[in-house]
């Protein structure tokens, strides 16, 4: 039952993420839509990295399952808002009816929509990865206390939020597909580094578990600030030639990245081995090739 419900609450979930983007497609265009994924961006990673934290405490203070009667009244207050504060953004007039397979087909022969999609899905494959792992790397490996793990994502989520707040101020000046580049080169910058440290530690000189802690979430803020610029940006850009079926569009959209989601983060599943590392040299595979998308289906 327990699994049925979480179902039910994902599926109710999946419709807001794409509204939500729909939302932003149909009220802004340019830079400004840019500037706004860049608010949504934020929000999108922030709360998955501050949800554990959340979690972790109602848990560790009340019964486990006081945390769902949390999600509750946050589900009735946020439907009370959207019901009264929420106009609708799609416009009578530009209501027609679209082909389904029509725009699976034109999406299907778009290589820049594909090559977004799969930015936004390996940004986001990183971030859950990191959650699937991070908690066996950090606790399991390293000895950190559970405790101070669940503290350890509210920096990674200040260092998301800063991501968006840089990207914003930089499509003041910076055209969008420039400031997505800077967040893809900031996530393999990160991932370069973290990855030679920890080949420095396993194979040459080890260090203290400290260094390799501290190193591990300073990496991640790294990563979630480069994620934050480039799935912002990367969905700004993705279906700017979709106005008259921006609904349908977001929604086949979604499906296609979040299928790349579950399969980046099923690969780190899978390639686990109980080492430290499998995770930096998969984050660095990750940021290889979303440059290498950005440059053949992007940059053309």
């Amino acid at each position: 039952m327990l699994l049925i419900s979480r179902f039910v609450q994902a599926f109710g979930g999946s419709i807001g993420s794409v509204l939500t983007q729909t939302i932003c497609r149909d009220s802004f265009q340019g830079p400004s839509l840019g500037k706004v994924y860049a608010s949504v961006g934020s929000a999108l990673a922030i709360f998955p990295a501050i949800g554990p934290v959340i979690g972790g405490t109602i848990a560790a203070n009340f019964a486990w399952f006081n945390i769902f009667l949390v999600l509750l009244v946050a589900a009735a207050i946020l439907l009370v808002l959207v019901t009264i504060y929420l106009p609708e953004t799609h416009h009578k007039d530009l209501r027609k009816p679209v082909s389904i397979k029509d725009v699976i087909s034109k999406l299907a022969k778009d290589k820049k929509a594909i090559g977004f999609g799969i930015i936004v899905g390996a940004c986001n494959g990183m971030m859950f990865s990191y959650f699937a792992e991070g908690s066996f790397y950090l606790i399991k490996l390293l000895g950190l206390h559970p405790s101070v793990y669940g503290l350890s994502f509210i920096p990674i989520a200040i260092s998301t939020m800063l991501g968006g707040v840089v990207s914003q101020r930089l499509l003041h000046s910076h055209n969008t597909q420039l400031v997505l580049r800077y967040g893809l080169v900031i996530i393999f910058t990160a991932s370069t580094l973290f990855s030679l440290i920890i080949l420095l530690h396993t194979y040459i000189v080890p260090l203290s578990a400290v260094w390799i802690i501290g190193s591990t979430i300073l990496a991640q803020m790294c990563i979630m600030f480069g994620v934050c610029m480039a799935t912002s940006n990367a969905l700004a850009l993705a279906l700017v030639a979709y106005k008259g079926s921006m609904g349908t569009a977001s929604s086949l959209f979604g499906f296609f990245y979040y299928c790349c989601i579950s399969l980046f983060t099923f690969v780190m599943g899978y390639l686990h081995n109980a080492t430290l590392v499998v995770m930096p040299l998969y984050f660095l595979a990750i940021s290889l090739l979303m440059l290498g998308i950005r440059k053949l289906m992007i940059s053309k």
